[in-house]
């Protein structure tokens, strides 16, 4: 079940926005100014934010400036709702403001969406940091360098076309900052190799890799 945090200082618009949104099935934690919502974001990272921009201690804009500063946070999508726009709220990613008074059909239809689209970044984002943590920075030589996949058996690289099989080759992995050597040598893929991936392409083999080299490779 999905968490909404929703933040106003008016108690009326929080108890019926919460009895509609708990209809809806959504589980509502609420807060009455942004310092308290800010609290309860921190204590449990919802899926979505609906705040107020004018209100008492810390108003919306203020609450959406320290959302963003938050590495917990700052991917928590967040709708406005106000009958004032503060000054400077543009300035910060918001996923949609609707005006005071609004019909609840408007915010539902907003909150759907602004879900979907933080859900679906979200699962973009983490393919992309697995893809990022398997790549590679690789020097042969002191002229050649490369970004690639690697496993702990060797890498694949069409850059190995210019040697000929068999060939050994000397060079440096770098990865978040960590760099060691290795040596390898050039070969065709094996086919439906699992280690390479190959598939009739050329690459490098590891030879005698080292712990450090395996270390590395695998912390990834």
């Amino acid at each position: 079940m999905q968490t909404i945090l929703l933040v106003d200082d008016e108690y009326s618009i929080v108890e019926v926005l919460t009895h509609l949104l708990e209809e809806e099935g959504y589980t509502v934690v609420t807060a009455a100014n942004g310092r308290d919502g800010l609290d309860r974001a921190s204590e449990k990272v919802p899926d979505l934010v609906i705040t107020d921009l004018m209100m008492p201690i810390m108003d919306g804009d203020e609450l959406l400036r320290e959302l963003r500063k938050s590495a917990a946070l700052r991917k928590v999508p967040v709708i406005l709702i106000t009958s004032a726009p503060a000054p400077g709220f543009r300035d910060l990613p918001w996923a949609d403001l609707l005006a005071k008074p609004f019909e609840f059909e408007d915010l539902l239809r907003s909150i759907r969406r602004a879900l979907r689209q933080g859900k679906a970044k979200g699962a973009h984002e983490r393919r992309n940091h697995a893809r990022q943590r398997r790549r590679f920075k690789v020097k042969l030589g002191s002229a050649v360098g490369f970004t690639t996949e690697i496993s702990t058996s060797g890498f694949s690289t069409e850059m190995m076309r210019v040697l000929p099989p068999g060939r050994t080759v000397e060079g440096k992995l770098e990865v978040l900052g960590r760099a060691v050597d290795f040596k390898g040598r050039v070969m065709w893929s094996s086919p439906g190799d699992p280690n390479l991936n190959l598939r009739g392409r050329m690459g490098v083999s590891f030879m005698d890799a080292s712990a450090d080299l395996l270390a590395l490779v695998n912390s990834q």
